[in-house]
């Protein structure tokens, strides 16, 4: 009896690892910004990583999983008084959804985000920013940016 137990326990904790490692798909774009938004703000590398297509990009999971790839430790010279700077892809978790593009690939969709800041006395200031996303039988995932510094896959 304790060996079946034993073998029964292997199963479900060899099934539950592979359910961690299973690649996640947006149901569209949309709630892939608000969905993205949260697991930014949550600091939640892990599960924000299975939302990443990283076929043929050189980038290494373990970079996404560690929050590197995310985050910057330290501002670059020019770093925004906001806090900005702190966000490296695909956006700072206070951006909205905006709009959608497509791009030469049929299956690639440009993905643009908004943060609306209001100054008070003139219009409202815009700061856009974008990321790629590759549509599938399955939902949407994200692309990450080819011209970034990246750590070869192993």
């Amino acid at each position: 009896m304790k060996l079946r137990y034993i073998l029964v326990c292997m199963a479900l904790g060899s099934s539950g690892l592979a359910a961690e490692q299973e690649s996640l798909f947006f149901e569209s774009p949309q709630k892939a910004v608000a969905a993205v938004a949260d697991l930014l703000r949550a600091k939640d590398w892990k599960e924000l990583a299975r939302y990443y297509d990283l076929t043929d990009s050189g980038v290494a999971r373990a970079d996404l999983e560690s929050g590197e790839f995310f985050c910057r430790k330290s501002p670059p010279a020019d770093a925004d008084q906001a806090g900005l700077w702190r966000w490296k892809h695909p956006f700072p978790p206070t951006f909205k959804f905006h709009k959608v593009e497509k791009t030469d690939a049929a299956d690639v969709l440009e993905v643009t985000v908004v943060l609306e800041i209001d100054q008070g006395g003139g219009p409202i200031q815009k700061v856009l920013n974008s990321f790629l996303t590759r549509k599938s039988s399955a939902g949407f995932q994200i692309l990450p940016p080819r011209n970034e510094n990246v750590t070869p896959q192993k």
